[in-house]
C-alpha cells in the first residue's frame, strides 16, 4: 500500500481549441505544463489526455481546479438554448 502524500496542485482550462494544464508541486515548487487538443464531443477525454501528458499520478494530486469557457461561449454565440433547457429541467 502506497503512503505517498498528495503534493500536486493542478489547474485545467478547457478552451475551444486546446486544453491547458499546469501542475505545481507544493513541496518543491516543480512546475509541469501540458497542452492538448480539446475534445469537444466529450471534454473529459481532453482533461485525461492533459493529465497523462503532464505525467500526473492521481493519488499524488492534492487539488484539481477546472475551468472552461464552454458555457460562456454557448451563450455569447446564442447557442445556449440546449444548455438553458438542461439547467431548467434540473431546477
Amino acid at each position: 500500500m502506497s503512503t505517498c502524500k498528495p503534493s500536486w496542485i493542478v489547474g485545467i482550462d478547457v478552451g475551444g481549441t486546446f486544453t491547458d494544464l499546469i501542475m505545481l508541486n507544493a513541496d518543491d515548487a516543480t512546475v509541469r505544463l501540458a497542452k492538448v487538443p480539446t475534445t469537444m464531443h466529450n471534454q473529459a477525454y481532453g482533461v485525461v489526455a492533459a493529465l497523462e501528458a503532464a505525467g500526473a499520478i492521481l493519488p499524488e494530486l492534492q487539488v484539481i481546479v477546472h475551468g472552461t469557457t464552454a458555457t460562456t461561449n454557448a451563450i455569447a454565440q446564442r447557442g445556449g438554448k440546449p444548455l438553458y433547457d438542461s439547467v431548467t429541467r434540473l431546477i
